[in-house]
């Protein structure tokens, strides 16, 4: 079976010098702000006492004031020009009470420090992002243990980074896509305005996982413990698992790559276990069985990427030839990365990863290529 990624654990301490920011309020660096000094040896006397030359004097000051006014706001280091497109947000985990607390850095920029968003006192997880806003799931603990945390949604303004709670009731999980919030509110499947208006139902189930990708949300079903698809106006709700599969979420998890999905199931027939890549744009729904041992990092026109005993290999997706990735010009030594990795880009060339001082770097290598061991 896979096991679920919010399970691993995160090794790296949390910065005491950055300033906290808590749900009710924050504080914040007020912007420099320019001003003539009042015992200006040159500033205008009265017209008794003023000479012929220095009359003009008072006005040459505040033109200074004024340019140096707009050269501080004109030479500002870039990451103040930055654009919300331009951060990666990400959860630190505390490893003394197993509460997280949320980052955010510009991965390409060598300068910038990671900024603390929230403060280290809760269970979060279920991270998502609109233009102007992250919004999260404080879990909300009522003493009983399950498998499935449940908790109201918060959403923090990306500018001002203050906090506000967007629903009464506890839901499980959530995505956006398109400036909308979908989630599932008590199994429910729901969508919603990024402000809390608009409120439609698109599925009835138990449901307590979703991710989107490519137009599509994909979504579990606890009771019936199947994986399926909806267009995003909860139209022509598919099932991807078939019916001699069986998706136990209190024990395994699903990811999304592209139009592809992981998942572990549960023969019916025969009771084994089995580590599922489905093709869910395919109509046959193609699958690409693997062993259970095997981590998929990414999937691409060209091919499946996958870690095993801390080796990458890159898999061809039509014979199933598994060749790694040092053979294709790349080289990546996980034991020797001073952290962990956040994401893999393999298309682009690059991954990021938290370092053991929290922040977010970027590790760039070749793009692979189709050379094959010979």
């Amino acid at each position: 079976m896979l096991e679920d990624p919010n399970s691993h654990q995160i090794h790296a301490s949390p910065h005491a010098d950055y300033t906290t920011i808590t749900n009710d309020h924050h504080n914040q660096t007020s912007p420099l702000l320019l001003s003539c000094p009042k015992n200006n040896p040159y500033q205008k006397k009265k017209a008794s006492e003023t000479r012929p030359f220095h009359k003009h004097r008072s006005q040459h000051i505040i033109l200074l004031c004024l340019l140096l006014l707009f050269t501080t706001f004109y030479t500002q280091p870039a990451s103040a020009k930055s654009s919300d497109e331009d951060w990666v947000y990400y959860w630190i985990r505390n490893e003394k009470d197993s509460t997280y607390t949320m980052y955010k850095d510009r991965p390409d920029s060598p300068t910038q420090k990671p900024v603390k968003m929230t403060s280290p006192k809760y269970i979060v997880g279920s991270l998502t992002e609109t233009k102007g806003y992250v919004y999260y799931i404080q879990h909300y603990n009522d003493g009983r243990i399950t498998r499935f945390f449940k908790g109201y949604m918060y959403r923090i303004d990306k500018k001002t980074k203050k906090s506000k709670r967007m629903t009464s009731r506890y839901i499980y999980t959530i995505a956006a896509a398109n400036e909308t919030i979908y989630f599932s509110d008590q199994g429910t499947l729901y969508k919603m305005n990024p402000d809390g208006s608009k409120k439609e139902k698109l599925v009835d189930g138990h449901v307590t996982t979703i991710q989107i990708s490519n137009g599509w949300l994909y979504h579990n079903d606890l009771d019936q413990k199947t994986i399926n698809k909806v267009r995003l106006d909860g139209t022509d709700n598919q099932q991807l698992t078939s019916d001699d599969e069986e998706f136990n979420a209190y024990v395994s998890f699903f990811g999304v790559f592209g139009d592809w999905v992981e998942f572990g199931s549960k023969s019916k027939s025969d009771h084994s276990t089995q580590h599922i890549l489905l093709n869910a744009n395919d109509p046959e729904h193609t699958r690409i069985k693997l062993e259970n041992s095997t981590r998929i990092l990414d999937v691409t026109d060209d091919g499946i990427y996958i870690q095993r005993d801390n080796i990458l290999y890159k898999k061809d997706i039509k014979t199933g030839d598994e060749t790694p990735l040092s053979d294709l010009g790349i080289d990546i030594d996980l034991t020797k990365l001073d952290g962990y990795v956040h994401s893999y880009h393999f298309a682009d060339g690059y991954l990021l990863y938290i370092s053991k001082d929290n922040n977010l770097k970027k590790l760039t290598f070749a793009k692979p290529t189709n050379r094959t061991r010979e």
